[in-house]
């Protein structure tokens, strides 16, 4: 099992408030994040890689709708999930 991560500690990694990865939560980017018993959200490094990805493509102006773009980030998920990084 590899290393699991709060949302304080993602947030450090991404060099991003943690109010903005609740945001994509709330948001509905972020349904395969793991969350304990508490509620506390449990990220993987694959989460946050795809995090990094979110990121960048808000970064970069990417205009979305919200339904098409949760299906597209889970197929980059895939891609994530399949490729070695």
């Amino acid at each position: 099992m590899g290393k699991k991560y709060t949302i304080k500690d993602a947030a450090r990694i991404m060099g991003v408030p943690t109010s903005t990865i609740r945001y994509y939560d709330k948001e509905g980017l972020l349904p395969f994040v793991e969350r304990l018993a508490s509620g506390y959200r449990i990220f993987t490094e694959k989460d946050i890689a795809t995090l990094r990805i979110i990121d960048c493509l808000k970064k970069n102006r990417y205009v979305y709708q919200r339904d098409t773009s949760v299906q597209q980030l889970a197929g980059t998920r895939r891609l994530l999930l399949t490729a070695e990084i």
